[in-house]
């Protein structure tokens, strides 16, 4: 088979899976906290005489990437939906992280993010007593006047070792140290997916993929017609 065949596949696989990330983006403009997430791509040589490289490549994909650019907060008036200004991410159970911050607050008292996963504080899963809550920038909590705990915010010095393990919900293999970013209460973090830039990028994705696909087709019909005369002679 000739190799412009495997540099052309090789194209139009990354094309697809570019298409699929910019499909769960748009999917997303509306929800809370989300991050828009790419490819990273690398290209390698690839031989075609025995003596040489002549320089063509091919493509393969080494890894997704997230764009942690800050979205823009929306205010809700919520006491229990919180936003965070800067790198930090709110601490859940299991050692997962969001940037979500629409919270609820269970039948038991529960501070929950809508995973389900409880929100940790200091001291744990927070838990909130009935009552007036009033959440301040630090993080702390208090309810009624009176403190109750202080929301764990996590930053990370890589945020590239974060990896989404569900809508906005994230797992990191290494610990997040305490993050000084600001918590504002009654606000969400909208999604940082701008529509109109990720249409642009479905549209050329689409494009690059018919011109991969037809050039496979071209490769094939010639690798055909060079097995049929090989065949009469």
């Amino acid at each position: 088979m000739h190799k412009g065949i495997y540099i052309a596949l090789s194209g139009a696989l990354m094309k697809q899976m570019d298409l699929e990330l910019v499909s769960e983006n748009i999917a997303n403009t509306q929800t809370p906290g989300f991050k828009r997430g790419g490819l990273s791509f690398r290209d390698y040589l690839i031989n075609t005489s025995y003596e040489q490289i002549d320089g063509r490549t091919m493509t393969y994909i080494s890894g997704m990437r997230l764009d942690m650019t800050q979205g823009p907060l929306f205010k809700t008036d919520n006491e229990t939906d919180i936003a965070i200004e800067g790198k930090g991410f709110i601490s859940l159970e299991d050692g997962l992280y969001t940037r979500r911050g629409d919270l609820m607050k269970t039948r038991d008292g529960y501070l929950v993010h809508s995973s389900g996963k409880r929100v940790l504080g200091d001291k744990g899963a927070l838990r909130l007593p009935d009552g007036e809550v009033q959440i301040r920038e630090d993080g702390s909590i208090y309810v009624n006047g009176s403190l109750v705990d202080r929301l764990k915010i996590a930053e990370f010095d890589t945020p590239d070792s974060l990896k989404r393990v569900a809508e906005g919900v994230y797992w990191s293999s290494t610990q997040g140290k305490t993050s000084n970013s600001r918590v504002f209460q009654g606000y969400i973090e909208e999604s940082n997916v701008e529509i109109v830039r990720e249409m642009v990028r479905l549209i050329s994705n689409l494009r690059e993929f018919e011109i991969f696909q037809k050039a496979i087709q071209t490769f094939d019909e010639a690798a055909g017609k060079v097995n049929n005369e090989m065949a009469r002679i």
